[in-house]
């Protein structure tokens, strides 16, 4: 009952007023999901994003996905795993315009005004959500996923 799903163009619409039409409380703290999204938009529009949310009261907090600038570890960033999947969503028309290199965005993250990031590794993601898992849900293989508090 305290979750909505606000639908934003990010190229064409104004993330305040979207979020204003659908009777968000600017001044309330607010946890922001955004997955899935980063990587489709460039880096101004993300910024925007991330501006945005900085403005925000404190203890407001962005969860969010992002392609990583390269495997960590695995090499450039045409690296097979992640060029496989940035290549599937460009013929698909959906690519990929931003990439972050996860320890640049934590610093970028805290200039932009967030008082904390965290990046959680494959290995912590492994230990927190995976194990003991009934499925064949693979393992996560490089940091994809970011939280950051106001």
């Amino acid at each position: 009952s305290n979750a909505t799903f606000v639908s934003v163009d990010f190229t064409r619409e104004d993330l305040a007023e979207r979020l204003r039409a659908e009777g968000f409380d600017a001044a309330a703290p607010t946890c922001f999901s955004w997955l899935g999204v980063s990587m489709y938009l460039d880096a101004a529009a993300n910024d925007a994003v991330f501006r945005y949310i900085t403005a925000r009261p404190a203890g407001s907090e962005l969860v969010f996905t992002f392609a990583p600038a390269a495997a960590e570890g695995a090499g450039p960033p045409e690296a097979p795993d992640r060029g496989r999947l940035a290549e599937h969503a460009a013929q698909v028309g959906e690519p990929w315009k931003t990439f972050y290199d996860p320890s640049a965005l934590g610093t970028h993250l805290t200039s932009l005004g967030f008082s904390s990031v965290w990046m959680p590794t494959p290995a912590e993601l492994a230990a927190a959500y995976f194990l003991n898992r009934p499925d064949d849900l693979p393992l996560p293989r490089r940091r994809t996923l970011a939280a950051a508090v106001v």
